[in-house]
């Protein structure tokens, strides 16, 4: 079953879900005059195996900006698949994932620990697919800190192994070293570089999942509803051609025929005006007026959402835009502020109105 065949027939008007957990979806808010459902209130009102195609439908966001979730430890449990183990079964491959790293123990023996003659040692992890933001490894407890170093942290994207950060190096016994990155894939190969070789000693593997930002759940865009309207911005500058401040009219609602009611920032580096919404909401597109006389608006202005604290683009740049003339930005995400900036030095931005809009309510 699809996803909005189901929510249409449920009748529930869902805007946006919450990913967490390495990518499953814990959380989905359902809004309809300030009403909010959570995934247990759902789960109550529907059979489990609806509830879980509800939540199952979330593109897995992933770069190196998410915050990480280093209390999941993704692969827990995981059985790898090695290229080779020596010294069983003290030195066996189970000992990677059961959890213990086995700092302040000298004495425990166990951990993995490929074979001399194995020239391209290596251990493989799958898992379903997540946002691979860390990759933490331990070194053997009791001696040899050399043999978890010079180890290469891969994740397979699909299509490839990617390298997850640097060559880890000799942190010594009972220590842990971190691999940062942020790749989205489904398997981790611990190896060594081509051109190197040499036993390869891990006591254990976590891997952490990157911390899942608010997505909007897909749905028709309501254009008659505006998230910035009557809502003040903040500006770089204010040059208006009138008396008082401009800003205001950015978020009036109106389009009027007097030429000179636009914002206009000042001759300045890097001009931006941020909107803040009332609430988090879904930002599906931006819409700005140029002002309608002179030469409209220049090119390079990009709209900008807050998630969390993160600034993410909506859209791609936006051209030059002539006198009394539209551009969309088109997007699909989550925040609590709409930023229109334009990266120049020296530069003014003028803009006559713009408008936000979200998901039509069910």
């Amino acid at each position: 079953m699809s996803l909005l065949p189901l929510l249409c027939l449920l009748k529930l008007p869902v805007l946006h879900a919450v990913i967490t957990e390495g990518g499953t979806v814990q959380t989905m808010e359902v809004r309809a005059s300030g009403q909010v459902m959570r995934r247990q209130s759902i789960k109550q009102d529907l059979s489990e195996e609806i509830a879980d195609k509800l939540f199952s439908t979330a593109e897995i966001q992933c770069d190196n900006t998410l915050d990480t979730n280093t209390s999941k430890n993704v692969v827990l449990g995981v059985t790898p698949t090695v290229t080779s183990q020596c010294g069983r079964p003290r030195r066996h491959k189970r000992f990677l994932t059961d959890g213990e790293t086995r700092v302040n123990n000298n004495q425990n023996k166990r951990y993995w620990r490929s074979c001399g003659n194995d020239n391209a040692p290596a251990a493989t992890l799958s898992f379903n697919e997540t946002c691979v933001r860390q990759i933490r490894i331990w070194s053997r407890p009791d001696c040899c800190g050399s043999q978890s170093a010079g180890v290469l942290a891969k994740v397979w994207d699909g299509e490839a192994w990617q390298q997850c950060g640097e060559a880890s190096t000799n942190v010594g016994t009972q220590a842990a070293f971190t691999f940062h990155c942020g790749i989205k894939g489904s398997k981790l190969k611990l190896t060594r570089a081509e051109d190197s070789s040499g036993i390869i000693s891990i006591s254990e593997v976590h891997l952490y999942p990157g911390v899942q930002p608010p997505f909007c759940m897909p749905g028709d865009i309501d254009t008659g509803s505006n998230l910035a309207l009557e809502r003040t911005p903040s500006v770089t500058s204010d040059c208006s051609q009138i008396s008082g401040s401009s800003k205001a009219f950015m978020t009036d609602g109106e389009l009027p025929s007097n030429k000179k009611k636009y914002w206009r920032s000042c001759k300045e580096n890097n001009p931006a005006a941020t909107v803040t919404f009332a609430e988090s909401s879904c930002v599906r597109q931006v819409k700005i007026w140029a002002r309608n006389q002179g030469d409209g608006t220049g090119a390079g202005i990009q709209a900008m959402v807050l998630r969390g604290s993160n600034w993410t683009q909506c859209g791609s740049d936006a051209p030059a835009i002539g006198k009394g003339e539209t551009h969309t930005f088109e997007c699909n995400l989550i925040g609590t502020k709409i930023r229109l900036k334009r990266e120049c030095n020296s530069c003014r931005m003028q803009i006559r109105e713009m408008k936000v809009f979200s998901n039509q309510a069910a």
